[in-house]
């Protein structure tokens, strides 16, 4: 079974202090890269949030919502699966 964090090896540690001389993408990159899978809980309201987690490297993105919420929101979900070419 995989921890999800020690003390002596926190999986939620901040980056660190990057090189002066490092290019802006390659910080950001540092920075906001996520890997592995995430889980969106509200998530059929985040269309944005699930397309910024994909776009950072995540595996794939689990999103929750009610039902009623993700009725309303089957345009937004559809044209995101689209734009992305993955399957919802």
């Amino acid at each position: 079974m995989k921890e999800l964090s020690k003390p002596l090896n926190p999986l939620n540690a901040l980056v660190g202090v990057l090189p002066t001389n490092t290019m802006p993408l390659e910080r950001a990159k540092r920075r906001f890269g996520i890997q592995g899978n995430a889980i969106m809980t509200g998530g059929s309201g985040g269309p944005i949030v699930i397309r910024a987690l994909l776009k950072h490297g995540t595996s794939g993105v689990a999103a929750f919502d009610i039902p009623r919420s993700l009725e309303t929101a089957k345009d937004a979900i559809e044209t995101l699966r689209l734009m992305l070419g993955i399957m919802i």
